[in-house]
């Protein structure tokens, strides 16, 4: 069975080709997400929080660029069952 994908209608519209979630084998893979504005397509510049113990599971990635200047981008799996 080919994984579902899905798209948010009011999330921003995906800057690149993939879609905001993707679900198979009991499993859903969120895409990578930067703090875009979804009424104005503009980046969202705001303080940031750091979390505290426990901490979060996560992946990290040294990238030349993030989409519109972005400093963070925050991706997710997430078991259906």
């Amino acid at each position: 069975m080919p994984p579902e994908t899905f798209d948010a209608p009011s999330a921003p519209e995906p800057v690149g080709p993939y879609s905001h979630a993707a679900a198979g084998g009991g499993l859903v893979y969120l895409s990578g997400q930067t703090p875009i504005d979804p009424g104005t397509g503009r980046l969202v510049r705001g303080r940031g929080r750091r979390s505290g113990p426990p901490f979060p599971a996560r992946t990290t990635v040294a990238v030349a660029g993030l989409p519109l200047g972005a400093r963070v981008e925050i991706e997710l799996v997430a078991s259906r069952g």
